[in-house]
């Protein structure tokens, strides 16, 4: 499995945030998943996050948020944290829904649409029809003049 760079980057953030914790929460991620971290993290990542600050305000990717967020869901968290976190989850994903579907409603997917195209300033190439063919082709073939 390749990774894109964006994602190398945000396990490289994450690998940096948690470098600063504590040895209690680091102790509580499994070896393997941390060496899957090590393993596929971009070694080209200058460090940017400064432990004297706010780590939430620093984090600059979404891929970073999510791949703290399984952490805490599947290492730090009780039962009673897992389910207010599940509770967040389907409160976003409802809203997502919602907002997915009043911009595709179902009501709304067949009606037309006014496409309308201002062609003023637009070369406009006229076709002619079948029959206007095959009478232009009579007419040249015979050197009948148009009226």
């Amino acid at each position: 499995m390749t990774l894109e760079t964006n994602e190398k980057e945000a396990i490289s953030e994450v690998l940096e945030i948690l470098s600063y914790m504590e040895e209690e929460y680091k102790s509580k991620i499994p070896t393997k998943f941390l060496k899957f971290l090590q393993d596929n993290k971009d070694n080209n990542y200058k460090k940017h996050i400064d432990p004297n600050i706010d780590i939430a305000s620093q984090i600059t990717k979404d891929k970073t948020r999510i791949i703290l967020g399984i952490i805490f869901y599947n290492f730090w968290s009780n039962e009673e944290e897992k389910k207010e976190f599940e509770k967040i989850l389907k409160e976003n994903e409802n809203k997502r829904q919602k907002e997915l579907n009043k911009l595709y409603k179902y009501e709304d997917l067949f009606k037309k649409k006014s496409n309308v195209i201002n062609v003023n300033n637009l070369p406009v190439e006229i076709k002619e029809k079948w029959y206007e063919k095959i009478a232009n082709f009579l007419k040249k073939a015979f050197h009948i003049k148009n009226k």
